[in-house]
């Protein structure tokens, strides 16, 4: 049966903290493990958004650059 705690909450300590903790300490590589697949993910996930500006942002500004005309040239 499920205890409901109400309005009391239990004391966050340092004890409690190095507690929990103690429990992931044999798991430790698996945990560095995890991270670096976090991270790789999070970084191929990066490569598509820069992949397409590397390609349409030169190609766009040149057009632009072509076809617009300068509206703060004074020259005009």
């Amino acid at each position: 049966m499920a205890t409901d705690w109400g309005e009391q909450k239990p004391q966050l300590t340092r004890r409690l903290l190095g507690r929990v903790f103690s429990y992931f300490l044999p798991y430790w590589s698996q945990a560095l493990v995890v991270l670096a697949c976090i991270a790789a993910g999070a970084a191929l996930g990066l490569v598509p958004a820069l992949v397409t500006k590397g390609l349409l942002i030169p190609g766009f500004t040149v057009r632009v650059r072509a076809r617009a005309p300068d509206p703060f040239s004074e020259g005009t």
